[in-house]
């Protein structure tokens, strides 16, 4: 939503080796930055960002059974409940909204919620 402080539109997640879980559950101050109809196609836990260890990255889990996209560089990845996909800065999440065309911001979609990965 527009006038929207950026702040207001961030997570911070500085906690050593913790997965960071994103929804309704847990983000209550960016609820003021959706709109309501936007908001109701938010999961309570709909996406865990943790540590690959392995990889020395990161990994994105879908959590919700609403549809999400990763976006890397042009491409985007649709993901499904218990998918997970390796994650890099820049990259970007996309939730659906109710798009008629099952799209992240097709018509008849109810705002579009995206976020991008910063470390």
């Amino acid at each position: 939503r527009e006038g929207i402080p950026i702040e207001h539109r961030r997570v911070h997640h500085v906690g050593q080796g913790q997965s960071l879980v994103v929804g309704r559950a847990y983000q209550h101050e960016l609820h003021g930055a959706l709109q309501e109809e936007a908001l109701a196609w938010v999961s309570r836990e709909h996406f865990r960002i943790e540590v690959d260890h392995a990889c020395h990255g990161f990994n994105l889990s879908a959590l919700s059974s609403n549809p999400m996209w990763r976006q890397h560089a042009d491409q985007l990845f649709p993901m499904e409940k218990h998918d997970t996909l390796p994650l890099e800065r820049g990259d970007r999440i996309w939730l659906y909204t109710g798009a008629s065309d099952g799209q992240p911001s097709g018509p008849g979609n109810k705002g579009t919620i995206v976020w991008t990965f910063c470390t």
